[in-house]
């Protein structure tokens, strides 16, 4: 795929039989969106618009989904909502999406999971730290609203990096830039 000045991978997706999912988008500034995956089964080598982005905003999350799961999206500054998939209408391959959280000034999404059974969830900060939250302990909210707190982001702990869900026997594995 020949990229353009500006533009990089966000995400890396491996998936046989499309029929019946979704392709779920979000966006740095909060921006989320759901297409119906067929859409993608006959991409061309130069590749397809998948979704146009507001001036400044860029992708930052997108993976599969049932088309009736949950969705949870973090932002950098510690806030957290969870939704149902539902309430995001699918749309077109060129649509710009709807609001998925909204973020106070400085803030942006940094991480976006999608849940079709009660797991956990844990939050990373950039010093290090981590809080693991039960899915159950969200209350589920309407896309659109800022969210509930999910970890402190203080001078210890740093902003929030990104969330992902974790099981009983899961191993964690945290990179730095080095």
């Amino acid at each position: 795929l020949s990229l353009t000045e500006g533009e990089r991978v966000v995400k890396l997706l491996s998936a046989r039989d499309l029929e019946g999912k979704f392709l779920v988008m979000c966006s740095k500034n909060g921006t989320i969106k759901k297409t119906d995956a067929t859409y993608f089964s006959k991409v061309r080598s130069t590749g397809i618009r998948a979704v146009t982005l507001n001036e400044g905003d860029e992708l930052v999350f997108c993976g599969l989904s049932s088309g009736h799961d949950t969705i949870v999206i973090a932002t950098r500054l510690g806030q957290g909502i969870r939704f149902r998939e539902e309430e995001v209408r699918a749309m077109g391959r060129q649509a710009t999406g709807v609001r998925g959280v909204r973020l106070r000034q400085g803030d942006a999404v940094v991480g976006v999971v999608i849940i079709n059974s009660d797991s956990n969830l844990l939050f990373a900060t950039s010093r290090g730290y981590g809080k693991q939250v039960r899915v159950s302990d969200f209350r589920v909210a309407h896309r659109g609203g800022l969210g509930v707190r999910t970890i402190p982001t203080t001078t210890r702990n740093g902003n929030v990096i990104g969330l992902v869900i974790v099981y009983e026997d899961s191993h964690i594995l945290l990179i730095d830039k080095n």
